[in-house]
């Protein structure tokens, strides 16, 4: 303590007291320290006698005074309310004593100050958002606005100081109502600076000053002020099945599309809870558990709702959402119902039902206000609307069992690069089972295509593109080659083929090969039974594969190995032609045309078909040829491949000879075959000189064996029209036939002259040359035997028997045929030889 006091009368002046007045003085003390003191006051005097005394006070507390008070502000703003909602709690603030034992004074507050912000911080007024503002602790009310000013700074007086002891705490908690008629878009509310907060020493009243680190000013976050929202609209989607599965897990039921019908100005909406029934083909209303084992609301793939065992042993189950689905205005979300089928003693079908709007479960965010479920008025595309909501009856079936499959190949040994719609291997399903059964859907066929030794090969540089055919023939091309590892995938169109109990399906997997596939073979192989890949149509995860038919295809199967070859080239025709060919009337088996084709190449060409010959007859008049009928000179013409009889024609019409092979002959690479045409002779063939001739290149009828296209011959040399030996056609006598050609001739430069005749018979033949004095020149030919019928072998050069060449001049030429039968004829005919 400092020590005594002493009242200085001298400056404070004597103090009179008239008979009935009374006086008060206060001594006023500052301590240097902390602790406790006694007062008193001794020696006190007065001018009355008898007066003297001691006077004491009780023991006083020194205090030191508060100071820097850690204040917090605790943001509970909601993110958006609405017009005339209530009993919102935005903020709380707390602080507390900095002291901890009582040798500092308490803190005392008695007010505050609670500013109104926009959500950009900028001023506004309280009344355009409130109609109400409270300030309690605990369950006090410290201070309440039932009229909330037109200002943006709000005092809030306390119906009693709060007085905060050392080492305690305080808890405030702003609560407000939002006016119904609420003009601000937006609030925050805060503490703009430490004069909000006029904490004072409760001794003292002397301000207390706020902890330096607390920064100014403390806000909460924006609450958007919504109108409130009045429904939520509901449309709806079956997606129940016509059939389900016993103990099928995963069904889809139902899909329910909610959405938030108001403007931009309105409050969250929120569905928590949905109630659902079931009802079997009659109508009647039937426990859940008797369908299913679970029931679920799914949000995509997340199950936000659930009721399992017991609690499905109602008619009417209602499904919590422990994951409420929260709309915006103008927002679209859905939900999906979900079971788990019963394992058995099911009713035959049965149907969910939602039978009226109360069966939703909303609230608007803001407020917690039940609003009630409309019927959508634009639904989403393909979305139904309308109470009750409810889909179509499905029926249980026992799960799908696995179809026989017989599997062979459609593959010829040879293939023709750049091949279409070739049919590689050929599937037939049997489904053998009783209506109980959920039916199938064959989706794909997953093949390996492979070499001899089991290599993959490339898809996309084998094939061109690959579809899918069923006994219609038709044929379904695929978009693009799907690959799925060494796998190739033939997808089947349309989503599938369904196959019902007792039906059966065949398909063909088709394939058009790529002209320059880099590849000599190749094989195609279904691995194992799960790569014809069937499909339970009530349960899609149910897929069954299929097991081997007895007798059929066992599976793996493989194709046998087809080699690839390039399309058929182009042989070349060659033709062989002679000086004119003697013949004579009803002569049989005279050549009139000799070729040959030639097909070179590679051995993987593809072959050539031979179907037959055109060629057309011509006859000679004065120094040219012109078309004549055919049947007038001809009896019939024959078509001889490698000496082989293979066509007749007896037709001869008009100029044109058709010999066409009743079975195609076959050139492979690298085969020569021999082209010849024969003839048979009218036996009143008119005489004269005739010639048998192909005109162009569509006289010899060629096809590609595997591709059936034209394929056109190239030539060996010289142009078309190709015209095979001229034939000169004479009675059958030797009288007259006996010819010779060129007459006259160039001897002695080369050129020969031939000497042609005709025998009736066989015979023994002289040739003999003379000069016209009858002087033998040559005797060409000296009983040579010789065969019945026409010849023109015999030549002479134009010397004599010394082999010097004659004068030029006339000769005469003697032919005598001693015959067989014993008569001898001669015939003479004069040569001219020139220089």
């Amino acid at each position: 303590a400092a020590g005594p006091v002493q009242l200085d009368s001298a400056t404070a002046g004597p103090v009179a007291l008239a008979p009935g007045e009374s006086t008060t003085f206060a001594f006023h003390y500052t301590a240097d320290s902390v602790g406790t003191a006694t007062w008193q006051l001794s020696a006190f005097e007065t001018t009355i006698p008898d007066s003297s005394a001691i006077i004491s006070t009780a023991e006083v507390a020194l205090q030191a005074p508060p100071s820097d008070i850690p204040v917090q502000l605790i943001n509970s703003i909601p993110a958006a309310v609405t017009k005339g909602q209530t009993n919102i709690f935005p903020m709380s603030i707390s602080y507390q004593h900095p002291g901890t034992d009582a040798t500092t004074a308490s803190v005392r507050l008695d007010s505050l100050v609670l500013s109104v912000r926009d959500g950009s911080g900028v001023p506004q007024s309280a009344a355009t958002a409130f109609k109400r503002i409270v300030l309690a602790s605990g369950y006090s009310t410290l201070a309440a606005l039932e009229t909330v000013p037109d200002q943006t700074d709000i005092l809030l007086e306390f119906t009693e100081p709060v007085i905060v002891d050392p080492a305690d705490a305080q808890l405030f908690s702003v609560l407000v109502d939002i006016s119904d008629s609420a003009t601000a878009p937006e609030f925050a509310l805060s503490l703009h600076d430490p004069a909000s907060l006029p904490f004072v020493d409760d001794n003292t009243d002397s301000s207390v000053t706020i902890d330096p680190s607390v920064s100014f000013p403390l806000s909460t976050a924006s609450c958007r002020i919504d109108e409130p929202s009045q429904q939520m609209a509901i449309s709806y989607r079956p997606l129940l099945p016509p059939t389900v599965n016993f103990g099928q897990e995963a069904v889809e039921v139902l899909q329910l599309n909610l959405r938030h019908p108001g403007d931009s100005s309105s409050s969250q909406i929120q569905l928590s809870a949905v109630n659902v029934s079931f009802i079997d083909e009659l109508l009647a209303t039937i426990p859940a558990l008797d369908i299913c084992t679970r029931l679920q609301l799914r949000r995509d793939q997340t199950v936000i709702g659930e009721v399992t065992g017991p609690a499905l042993d109602t008619t009417s189950v209602e499904i919590d959402l422990v994951s409420p689905v929260t709309l915006s205005p103008g927002e679209i979300d859905s939900v999906r119902v979900v079971l788990t089928a019963t394992e058995s003693t099911a009713p035959g079908g049965f149907a969910l039902v939602i039978d009226d709007s109360l069966q939703f479960v909303v609230r608007d965010l803001s407020s917690g206000s039940l609003l009630p479920a409309v019927s959508d008025s634009i639904p989403l595309a393909s979305a139904q609307t309308g109470f009750p909501i409810a889909t179509a009856v499905t029926q249980f079936k026992q799960a799908a069992q696995a179809p026989s499959a017989c599997l062979s190949s459609s593959m010829a040994a040879d293939i023709i690069a750049g091949e279409d719609s070739l049919s590689v291997m050929e599937i037939a399903l049997t489904y053998p089972v009783d209506n109980g059964y959920s039916s199938q859907r064959l989706t794909e066929i997953r093949t390996l295509v492979t070499d001899s030794t089991g290599q993959p090969l490339d898809p996309q540089a084998l094939f061109d593109r690959i579809g899918i055919s069923f006994v219609t023939g038709q044929i379904d091309y695929l978009g693009s080659i799907v690959q799925d590892g060494d796998y190739t995938v033939f997808t089947i169109p349309g989503g599938g083929a369904t196959l019902h109990p007792g039906d059966s399906l065949s398909v063909s997997v088709i394939a058009d090969i790529e002209s320059d596939a880099p590849f000599d073979h190749f094989v195609m192989a279904i691995a194992s039974a799960g790569d014809v890949r069937v499909v339970d149509i009530s349960d899609t995860t149910n897929q069954t594969g299929v097991v081997a038919s007895a007798g059929c295809g066992s599976i793996p199967f493989t194709t046998p190995v087809s080699r690839i070859l390039q399309p058929a080239g182009r042989p070349t025709l060659t033709t062989m032609t002679h000086p004119v060919r003697m013949a004579y009337q009803g002569q049989s088996g005279v050549p009139v045309w000799e070729g040959s084709l030639v097909y070179s190449g590679g051995e993987l060409i593809g072959d050539i078909d031979l179907d037959g010959v055109n060629a057309c007859v011509t006859g000679r008049q004065s120094s040219d040829f012109s078309a004549i009928d055919a049947g007038s000179v001809f009896e019939r013409v024959h078509l001889m491949i490698d000496d082989v009889l293979l066509a007749t024609d007896s037709v001869l019409s008009d100029d044109t000879l058709r010999l066409t092979l009743p079975d195609a002959a076959a050139l492979v690479a690298g085969s020569e075959v021999a082209v010849i045409l024969t003839a048979d002779l009218r036996a009143d063939a008119p005489a004269g000189n005739v010639r048998v001739g192909l005109t162009d290149s569509s006289a010899i009828d060629l096809t590609d064996h595997s591709l059936a296209t034209t394929i056109y011959p190239l030539l060996g040399q010289g142009a078309y029209p190709l015209n095979g030996t001229e034939l000169s056609i004479s009675q059958g006598g030797l009288e007259e036939s006996f010819t010779n050609y060129p007459n006259p001739f160039h001897a002695g430069e080369g050129e020969e002259t031939v000497i042609g005749y005709v025998l009736a018979e066989p015979a023994r033949v002289d040739i003999e040359l003379f000069t016209i004095t009858g002087r033998s020149v040559l005797l060409l030919v000296d009983h040579e035997f010789r065969e019945a019928g026409s010849h023109q072998d015999d030549r002479w050069n134009g010397r004599n028997a010394a082999g010097l060449d004659v004068m030029p001049g006339t000769y005469f030429c003697r032919i005598t045929a001693h015959y067989l039968s014993g008569r001898t004829e001669t015939v003479r005919r004069k040569v001219a030889v020139v220089r």
